[in-house]
Parts: structure tokens; sequence; C-alpha cells
């Protein structure tokens, strides 16, 4: 099972080799603050909002999202996937399946915590 500090170093490593961004430009491009993104990335905390639209975001750039969530990640099968146009229809609804397969009771209730400490 994926966990948030896998996730969090998985979602680094496509930052820095895929996108060649630092966390402030990727931050901006998701809409969300450089700390948060910093906490997911450590696997320390996050928000699904911003994992969704990391997803959106890294979709629109016909980057194979869906690796980040795959048991065989490597940065080579991300890159081999992306910009394949046969995989962009059914990319989001295939993480979404994926993360709703990963997801455990405890990752939720930290994000109901960080919630409520806002």
């Amino acid at each position: 099972m994926l966990d948030m500090v896998e996730f969090g170093k998985r979602v680094q490593a496509v930052r820095e080799n895929v996108l060649q961004m630092n966390q402030s430009e990727l931050a901006e491009k998701i809409n969300t603050s450089q700390v948060l993104l910093s906490r997911i990335e450590r696997g320390i905390g996050g928000n699904i909002n911003v994992v969704f639209d990391l997803v959106n975001y890294l979709y629109s750039r016909r980057i194979a999202a869906k690796e980040i969530f795959g048991e065989r990640f490597s940065i080579d099968l991300v890159a081999k996937n992306s910009n394949n146009p046969k995989t962009t229809n059914t990319q989001i609804e295939s993480l979404v399946k994926e993360l709703q397969k990963t997801m455990s009771a405890d990752f939720d209730k930290l994000l109901l915590l960080l919630s409520l400490h806002k």
C-alpha cells in the first residue's frame, strides 16, 4: 500500500526530474502554498484537494500521473507513459480509482485533523 511518505517522495521526484521545477514554481501552478507542497513531499501532511490539483496539472501537461500511484514507480516509467494521447482520456479516472483503493483510514483521519487545524 502506498503511504504518505512514499507518495511524497514520488511527487518530489516527478517535480524535480520530470517537471524540472522547484517547490515554489509547482505550488504556484497548482494554486497552493510552497509550505503545503513541502509537507506533502515530506509525507507529514497535506490536503486531498491539493493532490487532485496536482493530478489535474500533470494531466494538463500530459504527464502520466497515474504512474505515481503504481506499485512499480519509476521516473522512467512516468516519462515513458507521458504524452501518450491514448491514456489522457482515462488517466484521471484510473488515478481516482487507484486513490480510493490505496487510501487508508489513517490518511483520511490525518486529513480531517489537518482541516480542523487550519
